[in-house]
This record gives structure tokens, sequence and C-alpha cells, in this order.
């Protein structure tokens, strides 16, 4: 009993405490019960609460109501999650007519491409023929020219050669002017390199040096 008076106290001082302005902003509204080792209230100890009375047309009036409200939501609920699932179908549909043509579009895409190389290819292998006959006909003009160089060059010779040939109608000709030709072999050359000719040369006089 006497922890009971004092749990009594302590919220009856609670209860008379007045807080102030600054204390105000740090209280929370709390409902509190009482203790589990507290008895009922003697105005309570014995009170049988009698259930509330219902009106039975009022009662079968909000039972229909409340399964025509159910029905009701349900109908919503479902036509909602058909038109969700027809929205998705729809997006879907989409998604697959945009898939198929972004497929259809790489495939033509690839056609274009191997269309593309198969031409590119075939310049490639005209111009690399071209460019190959171009090269063949350079070279082949090189060695024309070349060719007709070589040709001047041996006419040219020959026609040098020709004019000292020896034949049997200049044979006797030529023998004379051979045998007319005077070559004089006597000669000399200094240490200069000049070539000293004639019959008489330098009588040499050795130098002298007095002792």
């Amino acid at each position: 009993m006497a922890v009971l008076k004092l749990a009594q106290s302590q919220i009856l001082k609670l209860m008379t405490i007045k807080p102030t302005a600054s204390v105000l902003p740090c209280l929370n509204s709390v409902r509190y019960r009482k203790p589990r080792w507290v008895p009922k209230a003697a105005s309570k100890e014995f009170y049988v609460r009698e259930p509330t009375p219902i009106d039975p047309v009022e009662y079968e009036e909000l039972k229909w109501r409340y399964q025509e409200y159910r029905n009701t939501v349900e109908a919503i609920r479902m036509h909602l999650a058909a038109e969700i699932d027809k929205k998705e179908a729809v997006e879907m549909s989409k998604q697959v007519d945009t898939e198929a043509g972004w497929d259809k579009m790489v495939k033509l895409t690839e056609e274009w491409n191997k269309e593309t190389a198969v031409k590119r290819e075939k310049r490639q292998a005209e111009e690399d023929l071209l460019e190959l006959e171009t090269q063949k006909q350079i070279e082949k003009e090189k060695e024309e020219e070349m060719m007709k160089m070589l040709t001047k060059a041996e006419q040219r010779l020959q026609f040098e050669k020709k004019q000292t040939f020896i034949t049997m109608e200049n044979l006797d000709e030529e023998i004379e002017k051979i045998l007319d030709v005077r070559m004089d072999y006597e000669y000399s050359i200094d240490r200069s390199g000049n070539v000293l000719k004639g019959n008489q040369t330098a009588k040499f006089r050795p130098r002298r040096y007095d002792k």
C-alpha cells in the first residue's frame, strides 16, 4: 500500500506541475496507463459493458451497401489493372515493333555495306589493274626509248668505224697513206711532263758545287 500511495502522490505532483514556455517544446503528449500492480477502480470493478444495439434494417442496408462498395472497388481495381496491362501490351508491341524496325535497319545497313564493299573491291581491282598496265606501258616506253638510244649509238659507232674501214677498194690507198706517214718515236719527257721531240736533245750539264 505504501508503494501505491507513493505512486499516486507522484502522479498528482506531475498533474499539478504547470510547464513553462521554455519547457513546452520539449514535452510530448503521452497516454499513461495504470501499472500492472494497480487494481481496477472501485467504480469499474463490476461494470459490464452492454453491446451497442443494432437496427436490423440498418444492418442489412449497410451490409448490402458495403458489399456493393467492395464489388465496385474490386471492379474499378480490375478495370485499372486491365488498362495497365493493355497499356503495357501496347508499349511492349511498340517496343517489339521498334526492335523489329531496328533489326530491319541493321539488316538493310549490312546489305548496303556488303554491296558497297563489293563495289569498292571491284573498283580497287580495276584501279590496281589500270595502274599495273600504266606501269607496264611506262616500262615498255622506257625500254623502247633505251633500245632507240642504243640503236642510234650503234649506228653512230658503225658510221664512225665505217670511216676507217679498209676494204678491197681502198686497200692500196690506205697502204700508201701508212707508208707516207712518218712517225718519230725518238722523243723524251722531262720532269714536268713535256714531250721533247727531235733527234737532237739538249745536252745534260751536271751542276758543280764548290767545295
